[in-house]
């Protein structure tokens, strides 16, 4: 299969890609904001994967400075592969001598926020 860089794309096809970009990050924003209004954080960090999708003229960090919650984005060294993230976390969570759930820790398909104190 061969890739094509965005500026060989036709018009219309980046301009598709650029709407349907714009309309993940603003159905993220208003299910950010649905939580942010119930349980009120100031603080917001998003993985690897989901380094480009801010990337659009709104993106997450304008939605942070509007609400007064501070956005991290994952830096471009560790963005090529979520694993690296997950060690990455592991490692500090590791280093920081609190213990873990370990092996013993439930496997969550999904998580529902209501279950989170």
């Amino acid at each position: 299969m061969k890739t094509r860089s965005v500026e060989s794309a036709p018009a219309s096809l980046a301009d598709l890609a650029a709407d349907f970009q714009e309309a993940v990050v603003a159905q993220l924003e208003d299910r950010l904001s649905l939580v942010e209004d119930r349980h009120p954080f100031s603080l917001l960090t998003f993985p690897a994967a989901c380094r480009p999708i801010p990337s659009s003229g709104r993106g997450f960090s304008a939605w942070g400075k509007a609400r007064g919650v501070e956005v991290l984005l994952a830096s471009k060294a560790l963005t090529g592969d979520n694993a690296v993230m997950v060690a990455f976390a592991g490692l500090v969570r590791f280093r920081s001598g609190k213990p873990g759930e370990g092996l013993s820790a439930p496997a969550r398909s999904r998580w529902p926020l209501e279950s989170l104190e």
